[in-house]
């Protein structure tokens, strides 16, 4: 009998050390709303689902962070101070944002496709508007100034 005990607890401790701890859902972590010490996070949405369905460069300072997509955002912690914020389609005009140490920002990203043409515009919103967009949407990425999404 100790040797059929000693049998389980050997093979309960061989098994155990096979299991996983879960991974945290990086989505969820960041509809938790932190931002990283000393710096400004901007958050960039598109809530606007089916009607804009065109994937189109983002880009932030000159550099492009990946697609933005309907129904997505990006977070991007940056240095406090001014930011650029636009798209890569040529007729978009340049939305610029100046942050504050520990502060977040929402930014809502506009994607308009007429017969010939697409452009977008971005514009700032309240945090409460933010948040609850940002809850019906997928992220896309976190970067922190400088990196690129690949």
């Amino acid at each position: 009998m100790k040797r059929v005990i000693l049998l389980l607890l050997a093979a309960s401790a061989v098994f155990s050390g096979c299991a996983s701890a879960p991974k945290p859902n990086p989505d969820l972590q960041s509809k938790k709303f932190s931002v990283a010490a000393g710096k400004s996070s901007i958050y960039i949405f598109r809530n606007q689902g089916l009607a804009s369905a065109l994937s189109i460069d983002l880009l932030v300072d000159g550099k492009i962070i990946g697609q933005s997509d309907p129904s997505a955002y990006f977070i991007i912690d940056v240095e406090p101070g001014r930011h650029k914020i636009n798209c890569e389609d040529g007729s978009s005009d340049s939305f610029m944002l100046t942050t504050k140490r520990d502060h977040i920002y929402f930014v809502k990203q506009v994607v308009e496709s007429g017969y010939s043409s697409v452009s977008c515009s971005f514009h700032q919103v309240t945090d409460a508007e933010g948040k609850d967009a940002v809850s019906g949407c997928d992220l896309k990425g976190r970067l922190s100034s400088g990196m690129t999404l690949n």
